[in-house]
């Protein structure tokens, strides 16, 4: 993260992490994947991702996917960015 931070010192930097409960994700990251070797090794990486201890680090907020709409989830990260305020 620091070195994105100083190639762009100019910049603001917000990254949002779009979440769900982890086995919706687990069923979403397998959903295309031809067998057993791919499925498992997507569910140990979301495990690996979801115990991580440094995430408030990286990101800026994080927005919920699950039982929304693209639309809603859109708008609530834009509002959360700052870039448009919801009406």
């Amino acid at each position: 993260m620091r070195r994105i931070r100083d190639a762009m010192p100019r910049s603001v930097l917000v990254v949002c992490e779009l979440t769900a409960p982890i086995e919706v994700l687990k069923d979403r990251v397998t959903a295309r994947e031809p067998d057993e070797f791919w499925w498992s090794r997507l569910r140990d990486f979301v495990d690996l991702h979801h115990d991580r201890t440094d995430l408030d680090l990286i990101r800026s907020f994080v927005v919920s996917t699950h039982a929304k709409s693209i639309d809603v989830t859109v708008a609530e990260v834009l509002d959360q960015a700052g870039w448009i305020r919801a009406t």
